[in-house]
């Protein structure tokens, strides 16, 4: 079966597409993929060769079954460059897929939590607004 993507690909992925293993979207010219990309949980093989990507959803981290993975020819950050390396043969894009995975999956725990962090902090704030306030008034 072939999926056109260039529509599919806005902001959400659709969840229904979620039993995929094997993705080609090779020469695209994507420049992002949807942030609800990790729910792709079934992914094996993922080429997104000679496309105009830069870096990749925090989800990405989510893609525990990815086995393969060619990110080459994309304007990637330096570091998202680094971490996926070449893919020049099946080793090496094995290789990209289990360090992009697991550098993305180390990312999302890095903002989860900065968010709890930021939030523990929202409440602290607050509770102490509360106690001046209430202070001020007796």
């Amino acid at each position: 079966m072939k999926i056109y993507f260039s529509s599919l690909l806005q902001k959400n992925f659709p969840v229904s597409l979620s039993h995929l293993v094997k993705l080609e979207l090779a020469n695209n010219r994507l420049r992002s993929l949807p942030e609800n990309f990790g729910l792709l949980v079934n992914l094996r093989h993922l080429d997104l060769y000679k496309n105009e990507l830069t870096t990749l959803p925090l989800s990405f981290g989510s893609l525990r079954s990815l086995r393969w993975l060619d990110l080459n020819s994309n304007p990637l950050v330096p570091k998202m460059a680094q971490v996926a390396g070449p893919c020049a043969n099946t080793e090496q894009c094995q290789r990209a897929a289990k360090n992009v995975v697991s550098f993305m999956s180390s990312m999302q725990q890095l903002v989860e939590e900065e968010k709890k962090k930021r939030h523990q902090q929202r409440i602290e704030q607050e509770g102490q607004s509360q106690r001046d306030a209430f202070q001020h008034c007796v």
